[in-house]
């Protein structure tokens, strides 16, 4: 049952707490499977999780704010675990394994189901069956919050102190890198290696020529004039299908058509004259990285409680990028079911997507109006707190809260900005701002790509991007595994990057050193 006031006690404790802000393009719809799990399923499958998590939405704007109590409770009960067991991060990888594995059975379920011709019943319980797959799905991987956020400055900080006392301070960032870095190719990554494979056998059949000089439209045309086209064309189909959602975000869901694929074919192409030697070179860091991460073990003497944080650092880096692309591939779905629930009290899917998970069944979704999500979609605060009570706010209540919760981020303008490194180098641009997908469609060439957090719909500014700023992160977020695979300068954790930073600064990043700096307003 969803409530729609707090009490004055209720509102003081909300406001007490100390809060970890992340903001990106949301709807509550969309984000309802991941805020359900925090509160239900993640407590179900390991016993701990979290007890709140707040939501506040302006318009497709969303944070969403995590209790540092909960992160740091959440923290030392792995390290508790794993200090008793060592082999509890393994088990960790493998429960997560084993629920998406459920999940992609219910999923090939629903992928032969047109849920648009589904009756209102039966859509509603093949939407509940799909979102308890789903939550169950994300339920271990939803802790990452709880390492990442409270570690990333420990695991810095001691890898700085050791290096420190061996006399190879110098060798931090590389050193950092490495150990850190993702032990396998991103989703993203994959992606790529995948690309560059299709672009091989483009080289291989001669028709390169086509891919790098004709625009979308007329390579489709010219690749169907030859048996060899025709085949090349039939993978890239193929390829489609199966990853016509990787673009969606927790705004919105979009299929991406044949054409999409076809062009990100053909900047492969133009891009890496020897696709072969580009693949070998990926394979090869991948294939080689465990290696090179022992060795550090032997020639830098790591302390047990560096090795730890390492080995759990490694197995929260594996979890937390099949996340994404679980969430990804979900919100196609919940969509889909959202839609065909609007289409029933005929609300658009826009407005739809301000609707709760706790919401959707025959009782409640009666009650669902138009007028209501208007509200939402305007301003409003989804309160969720554990086992599962959701208290959804609008108009005034909602505004003052927001403020108050707002004031805690405030900054003032600053001339230089510090973060932690993800990925070093240096470049010089213009600053480009990007909350969402509307953003990222009008990015430039060579802008400094700045946001709150990266997701799967900003790797195509990532590509174009000089360098890459976050307000957040960890060693195992987005922008750090992306900005490292596509060798672009990245920092993370700035805390304040999007509410300091402005369209059209031109500022000059320094991300091996961790620093921006603002050189004309």
């Amino acid at each position: 049952m969803i409530k729609t006031h707090l009490s004055k006690e209720q509102k003081l404790a909300l406001l007490k707490k100390r809060w970890y802000f992340q903001g990106f393009n949301g709807t509550p719809g969309l984000l309802s499977g991941p805020t359900r799990g925090n509160v239900e399923e993640g407590h179900e499958i390991l016993g701990y999780g979290y007890q709140i998590i707040v939501e506040f939405y302006d318009k497709d704007k969303c944070y969403y704010l995590y209790d540092w109590k909960d992160l740091e409770d959440g923290l030392k009960i792995i390290l508790e675990k794993t200090k008793k067991d060592p082999k509890y991060p393994g088990w960790l990888v493998q429960k997560d394994k084993e629920l998406r594995e459920a999940h992609e059975k219910v999923v090939k379920k629903i992928e032969q189901i047109n849920i648009k011709t589904l009756s209102y019943q039966d859509a509603i319980k093949l939407y509940h069956e799909f979102m308890r797959s789903y939550r169950l799905a994300i339920a271990v991987s939803l802790i990452i919050e709880c390492f990442t956020y409270p570690t990333e400055e420990l695991i810095r900080n001691k890898i700085k102190q050791e290096l420190e006392k061996q006399g190879k301070l110098n060798e931090i960032e590389k050193v950092q890198t490495l150990l850190c870095g993702a032990v396998n190719p991103s989703f993203i990554g994959k992606h790529q290696i995948q690309l560059l494979q299709i672009a091989v056998e483009i080289k291989t059949k001669n028709l390169t020529d086509i891919f790098t000089k004709k625009e979308t439209r007329e390579i489709e045309k010219e690749v169907q004039k030859t048996e060899q086209g025709k085949e090349i064309l039939k993978k890239i189909e193929v390829y489609q299908k199966k990853y016509f959602w990787m673009s969606n975000a927790y705004a919105a869901a979009k299929i991406l058509p044949v054409e999409h694929f076809i062009h990100e074919v053909a900047e492969v192409c133009k891009k890496h004259p020897n696709p072969k030697e580009e693949l070998e070179a990926i394979e090869h860091q991948f294939v080689t990285l465990p290696q090179r991460k022992k060795e550090t073990y032997k020639n830098y003497n790591w302390s047990e409680e560096l090795r730890q944080l390492i080995v759990i650092n490694d197995a929260m880096g594996i979890i937390h990028d099949v996340r994404k692309e679980v969430i990804t591939h979900a919100n196609h779905f919940i969509d889909q079911f959202l839609s065909r629930f609007g289409k029933e009290k005929n609300i658009s899917p826009e407005l739809m997507r301000y609707i709760s998970d706790y919401e959707i069944n025959e009782k409640d979704l009666k009650h669902i109006t138009k007028e209501m999500l208007e509200k939402r979609h305007k301003e409003s605060i989804f309160i969720t707190y554990h086992p599962g009570e959701q208290y959804i706010l609008t108009g005034k209540e909602a505004a003052e809260i927001i403020h108050e919760l707002n004031k805690t981020q405030q900054h003032e303008t600053e001339e230089i900005l510090k973060g932690n490194c993800a990925s070093q180098g240096y470049a010089k641009g213009i600053v480009k701002v990007c909350r969402g997908i509307q953003e990222v469609a009008k990015f430039k060439e060579g802008e400094i790509l700045v946001a709150c957090m990266t997701q799967p719909e900003f790797v195509p500014a990532m590509k174009k991007a000089a360098a890459i700023v976050t307000d957040e992160g960890g060693l195992t977020c987005h922008a750090a595994i992306i900005s490292r695979e596509l060798k672009k300068p990245c920092i993370i954790s700035t805390k304040k990057a999007t509410r300091v930073l402005k369209d059209g600064m031109l500022v000059e990043v320094n991300a091996t050193e961790g620093y921006l700096k603002i050189l004309k307003q």
